[in-house]
């Protein structure tokens, strides 16, 4: 984390809020939301830029997010396949039923 923080902060040893998206697509964050992303750092630091300590509180929410994101996601899915399972099984069944 140190690395990827050091290649991407400032002089001032600092990471500008802007760069934040930059970053979790540097480190293959999935999905990665500009929008979202910016928001869990302000909720992190209310200042523009964030310390080393920031950004390993950021990237924590972040991940906490990516979690949270990935799990709607599959849960839909299942639920999906679910659905076209059972339209398939009465599918299948129709014919029994008309031809009975």
């Amino acid at each position: 984390m140190r690395i990827c923080f050091q290649r991407f902060s400032s002089e001032d040893n600092d990471l500008y809020r802007g760069q934040v998206h930059e970053v979790l697509t540097h480190l293959c964050y999935v999905p990665v939301s500009e929008d979202k992303a910016t928001a869990i750092a302000k909720d992190t630091n209310e200042f523009s830029t964030l310390d080393f300590q920031d950004f390993c509180d950021f990237v924590e929410r972040y991940t906490q997010y990516e979690r949270e994101v990935v799990r709607v996601k599959l849960e839909e899915w299942t639920a999906r396949e679910k659905e076209e399972d059972d339209e398939a099984d009465a599918i299948a069944v129709l014919p029994l039923m008309c031809w009975g």
